[in-house]
């Protein structure tokens, strides 16, 4: 059933039909590791089903309850997940500093943990969440918690769903992480992204950006890496803006969009009023008004559009290349694109790259034709309400018949793809 205060099955049939008819695709988070608040058997026998308002707890792990230990008393304080050791977060390297058991098996604070061992509750969940999808006709789901899930029970949610999920798996251990997919057939970035902020300050370093990449790369996620989910920000810590630089925005925001993966821009990243704030979740309206970040995204969606990387474009599962990296900027190539992120630290020489490190179809570009052939394609310039074209800053070759990129004004990020003719 749906939750009354926030609408009806009616309203969600709605919205569905609404986003297929607009090329959207409808996304549902999704929660299979607890339930609500519960400081009180009366609350457990609210919460609906039978299955789950059991007077026993059974549908609960209670890890650890004495057996002079009243039920109530358990609920006043249970066994968390916090208590699993100082060893956890954010390695989650399991043994004596982090107990995996109560990880698993833990409360999430007064989140009462639905013990998934017990036939009716694997039962139940596995049926709601294949019924949801079906009924609703939802084309993914968002499974918040997915780190405390065991990973037998989330092969069979995922089998039950039968659509796209994206875990959320906050871990920086990349081995960790990537033992989630499969059983999942996604999951947000944590390994990367929850670096991002860090890496695109003055004081961070793109080379580590391009380290993490690499170790990525090496642990072999299915598709190469393409259904992780990358942000710079969401609901759980501070947004970026608040202590970056627009310029850092600009180049964290070309990264999550044009690295291959499934881009996630958190709600209100265009609105200053929104983003620029303490509290992560200030509400979006009544912001939504034309803004210049808002103009910037539209800049990249068109890069993404026009160079095959969107949904169902002809690159869209294609997979980026770091070309260089230093501690102040990050070029990469996909898909014919020449991409460079910076992180406002000042930067000595030209980024200047190797003819055999580009792409195929640029390896000719410092012969005869020359650089002229290169267009400038992204510009933060360009996204000022209204502009009409891109500033034009021409790359060119050196003596070594390397392709040398200009440096963006400020910071910004670039991107240059080959055009047919002059530019």
């Amino acid at each position: 059933k749906i939750e009354p205060h926030i609408g009806d099955a009616a309203s969600l049939r709605a919205l569905q039909a609404e986003c297929a008819s607009r090329g959207m695709l409808l996304m549902l988070d999704v929660v299979a590791n607890h339930v609500g608040p519960i400081h009180s058997l009366q609350q457990v026998a609210q919460l609906g089903p039978p299955v789950l308002n059991r007077s026993d707890l059974a549908q609960f792990h209670t890890l650890d309850r004495r057996a002079d230990e009243s039920l109530q008393q358990y609920i006043d304080a249970p066994v968390e997940m916090q208590q699993a050791g100082s060893g956890c977060w954010p390695w989650y390297r399991f043994g004596a500093g982090c107990n995996r058991t109560i990880i698993l098996d833990g409360w999430f604070g007064d989140l009462a943990d639905l013990n998934q061992t017990v036939p009716e509750v694997e039962a139940y969940l596995l049926d709601w969440i294949g019924e949801m999808v079906g009924e609703y006709r939802l084309d993914g789901l968002r499974l918040d918690t997915a780190l405390y899930v065991p990973n037998w029970f989330l092969e069979k949610f995922q089998r039950a769903a039968a659509v796209y999920i994206v875990g959320e798996v906050t871990t920086l251990n990349v081995s960790l992480h990537r033992s989630f997919t499969p059983p999942l057939t996604g999951l947000l970035n944590f390994p990367l992204t929850s670096r991002l902020p860090a890496l695109f300050s003055r004081g961070g370093s793109l080379t580590e950006l391009r380290d993490t990449l690499q170790a990525q790369r090496a642990a072999g996620y299915p598709a190469a890496g393409t259904r992780l989910a990358n942000f710079i920000d969401n609901h759980d810590g501070p947004r970026f803006v608040l202590n970056h630089s627009l310029a850092q925005l600009r180049s964290a925001l070309t990264f999550v969009l044009l690295w291959h993966g499934v881009p996630v821009v958190y709600y209100g990243t265009e609105q200053l009023a929104v983003s620029n704030q303490t509290d992560q979740r200030t509400a979006q309206w009544p912001h939504y008004g034309t803004t210049q970040l808002g103009a910037f995204l539209a800049q990249l969606h068109a890069l993404r559009r026009a160079h095959g990387l969107a949904a169902n474009g002809s690159f869209a599962n294609s997979t980026a290349r770091v070309l260089s990296a230093t501690a102040g900027e990050l070029t990469f190539e996909r898909a014919g694109l020449l991409v460079t992120v910076r992180n406002g630290r000042e930067v000595g020489e030209p980024g200047c790259i190797e003819p055999r490190d580009l792409p195929p179809a640029w390896r000719g570009v410092c012969g005869r034709d020359g650089p002229a052939r290169v267009a400038q394609v992204l510009s933060a310039a360009a996204s000022s309400v209204g502009a009409a074209k891109l500033a034009v800053a021409r790359p060119w070759c050196d003596a070594a018949a390397r392709l040398c990129l200009p440096a963006a004004a400020g910071g910004e990020p670039s991107a240059f793809a080959l055009s047919h003719g002059q530019s």
